[in-house]
């Protein structure tokens, strides 16, 4: 399970669904896409993916949404996919308000596409924190080896340049006495 961030939202993704791509994508934003709904009749705006949640909105027939996410919910009785879309609607009638939640897929004329992303991942995969239920928002990354070795050699190196100084100054001194 993986914390993320999109569109100025939280929340968690299964490990399967994620590949890592590098520190600094190609194409880091996922743009949000505006689909049209079917024109036959309005559809609703749920607060879940499924018929029995409130309806949060009417969205009238030809209305434009802009596409956020897909979501897996229940199968309506009329519908043949179980796929609903996370949407955002804002109404012409009300320009200072939006509405978010999910409508069903079938509702839309045009599905979204989302392109894959192909970016090769130079970068080992992130650990995952399955130890327990709850997942820990600031999980260390493992330190690579050859940090941990410079890391070493950098705080060594004052400590073997002082052996050196102090027995070059004894060398010095017996030479001297001698």
């Amino acid at each position: 399970i993986f914390k993320v961030c999109y569109l100025d939202r939280i929340g968690y993704v299964s490990a399967g669904d994620v590949k890592r791509v590098g520190i600094v994508p190609e194409a880091p934003y996922f743009q949000p896409t505006e689909l049209d709904t079917k024109t036959d009749s309005g559809t609703q705006l749920r607060s879940q993916p499924t018929t029995e949640s409130s309806s949060i909105a009417l969205i009238p027939p030809g209305s434009k949404i802009t596409y956020i996410a897909s979501a897996n919910g229940s199968k309506p009785s009329d519908g043949t996919s179980s796929e609903w879309y996370f949407v955002q609607y804002f109404p012409t009638s009300e320009p200072t308000t939006y509405y978010e939640g999910y409508i069903y897929s079938e509702r839309i004329q045009t599905a979204p596409i989302v392109p894959q992303n192909t970016e090769d991942d130079p970068i080992s995969p992130l650990p995952l924190n399955l130890s327990g239920s709850k997942i820990d928002s600031e999980q260390q990354l493992p330190t690579p080896a050859y940090l941990k070795g410079i890391l070493i050699a950098v705080l060594c190196l004052p400590c073997v340049l002082f052996v050196i100084y102090v027995t070059t100054r004894v060398i010095a001194k017996r030479r001297n006495a001698v």
